[in-house]
């Protein structure tokens, strides 16, 4: 959970959590949203941060969440491949576990 990840952020730790998906989706809460946290260089990598995300976001709108996370996976594997595997997994279970409408296809 995004809220909880952020309230655990230590300045100059090099961490940071990245919202998965975007909080600009809004597809829950932003404290609520998932997150995983990385790196803040690689963060700085992923396809919604800054301006690259309100692109994403205008070219995903009313796009399903599954689709849009597994985009957001893709995008971290592309990054770093396997490295976050486990958080990712994390992630997905705490989409399952509180937000299981999300999570079933449309």
């Amino acid at each position: 959970r995004f809220g909880d990840l952020d309230a655990l952020a230590r300045v100059g730790d090099d961490l940071t959590p990245h919202h998965m998906p975007q909080a600009a989706m809004r597809f829950t809460s932003r404290a609520e949203d998932g997150a995983l946290v990385m790196e803040a260089s690689e963060h700085e990598l992923t396809r919604t941060f800054f301006s690259r995300g309100r692109i994403a976001a205008q070219q995903e709108a009313g796009m399903a969440f599954r689709d849009v996370l597994a985009r957001d996976i893709r995008d971290v594997r592309q990054i770093v491949g396997p490295r976050y595997d486990t958080g990712l997994r994390d992630l997905l279970q705490y989409y399952y576990k509180n937000f299981p409408d999300l999570m079933r296809q449309p």
